[in-house]
């Protein structure tokens, strides 16, 4: 299990939290690149001409970009969200060299040489089925707590059914402590994403609200949460 409180450039609507399950983006491609300590301003300088180039050549192409607060300070979230999976059958774009020839783009990404220590891709889907409703009057956060959780192999059905039962009990007895969930797909190799909005820095000191098993326990009674468990 991991856990990243990222800034919420990742948008609140990219994470589902405070729109209808109907208008939710149903897919989101996440991108996380790992850079050598000491390295963020010149990566960063990159990502501003990269957004640059993209607006210029006006490609309707949006990424959400996140650093984290707590964490490692030299990890990257890029996050992209799709409504069909038919969205991504787009036309190959070099935009750097598009944008600004193939020379200027050269000397643009020639500093993030041998900085870029890794980079991983994952593709999740929006599971409403498995998150609690937020209601209609759902506040921004101001930050995004992401909880991924690697299973099993082919204990999708069990978890997931667990999933399910924890959404419910939230919506019962924890309604101020609703979370976004995502199965994997492609490249999230059994790996669950949950978004977790904290709606205030000063709801970092309350704590993390009240824990899953005592949501089971006052939902459905000591014996069904234990069987749950």
């Amino acid at each position: 299990m991991k856990t990243k409180l990222l800034l919420t450039f990742l948008a609140t609507s990219l994470l589902s939290l405070s729109v209808s399950a109907q208008d939710a983006p149903q897919y989101v491609r996440v991108f996380e690149a790992d850079v050598q300590p000491n390295s963020q301003q010149a990566y960063e300088a990159v990502l501003v001409r990269f957004a640059e180039a993209h607006r210029k050549l006006d490609t309707k192409r949006y990424y959400f970009v996140s650093t984290q607060e707590i964490g490692s300070p030299t990890t990257y979230t890029f996050g992209r969200v799709y409504q069909n999976l038919s969205e991504m059958n787009e036309p190959s774009l070099n935009v750097m060299v598009e944008a600004f020839g193939e020379e200027e783009a050269a000397k643009i990404v020639a500093p993030l040489d041998g900085r870029v220590i890794s980079q991983r891709s994952m593709m999740y889907v929006f599971r409403p089925d498995l998150s609690p409703d937020p209601g209609d009057d759902a506040a921004p956060p101001v930050l995004i707590n992401w909880l991924t959780v690697k299973i099993k192999p082919y204990g999708n059905a069990i978890y997931e059914a667990y999933l399910a039962k924890v959404a419910e009990a939230t919506e019962k007895v924890a309604p101020e402590f609703p979370f976004a969930t995502y199965s994997p797909a492609a490249g999230a190799d059994n790996t669950y994403g949950f978004a977790n909005p904290i709606l205030s820095w000063e709801a970092l000191d309350e704590g993390p609200g009240m824990p899953v098993p005592q949501r089971l326990v006052e939902a459905y009674g000591a014996k069904e949460a234990q069987r749950l468990l």
